[in-house]
């Protein structure tokens, strides 16, 4: 199963919006900037930059991104082979 802060980090990245993005998860906005940091942590990076109202993704960010996206379809990839073994 996929990380649940790499599905809120995939969300931000698309909706640049905490508010927007804890609606489309089902979370609080803490929780969104709890998902956030604990990634920033675990990397030591800077995923986004904000400047007012605007959010964006940093270099760094845009790989983790990037990455989480391939890990979330992988993970799908997983989950359709192995309910298709199950049917006869």
């Amino acid at each position: 199963m996929i990380n649940d802060k790499l599905k809120t980090l995939i969300t931000l990245d698309k909706e640049k919006s905490y508010t927007k993005t804890a609606q489309l998860c089902d979370i609080t906005q803490p929780a969104v900037t709890q998902h956030i940091q604990a990634l920033e942590q675990m990397y030591n990076i800077t995923i986004f930059n904000k400047n007012g109202r605007t959010l964006t993704t940093t270099p760094e960010g845009k790989i983790l991104v990037k990455n989480a996206k391939r890990l979330l379809a992988i993970n799908k990839n997983i989950e359709k082979e192995l309910y298709s073994s199950y049917i006869y």
